[in-house]
């Protein structure tokens, strides 16, 4: 009768031993699986982090492109603007050449009139 609640006992304990044991394994696995998860959110909150500065990187050189191409589309339209006005300019002299040419050719011939007024 001894004998059979000390095997018993044994047993239980064997058992309880194995629970505990199955029991720290299993707290051994979440914490590992655990670490894992954190790491690969960590992973990931790197990667994202990465990316999103690539993309700001991104937007900046595409600001700073447009800029570029803006100052360069007012420049050129300041140099036309430029050439037109010297263009009027010569014009206006030489207008005022042939005009002058025509006055001094209106006391020698009167038919070059005609060809002033042109």
């Amino acid at each position: 009768m001894i004998i059979m609640i000390m095997t018993i006992i044994m047993i239980i304990r064997m058992m309880m031993m194995m629970m505990m044991m199955m029991m720290m394994m299993m707290m051994m696995m979440m914490m590992m699986m655990m670490m894992m998860m954190m790491i690969m959110m960590m992973m990931m909150m790197m990667m994202m982090m990465i990316i999103i500065i690539i993309i700001i990187i991104i937007i900046i050189i595409i600001i700073i492109i447009i800029i570029i191409i803006i100052i360069i589309i007012i420049i050129i339209i300041i140099i036309i603007i430029i050439i037109i006005m010297i263009i009027i300019i010569i014009i206006r002299t030489k207008y005022i050449i042939l005009t002058y040419e025509c006055q001094a050719q209106r006391h020698l011939h009167t038919y070059t009139i005609t060809a002033c007024l042109k």
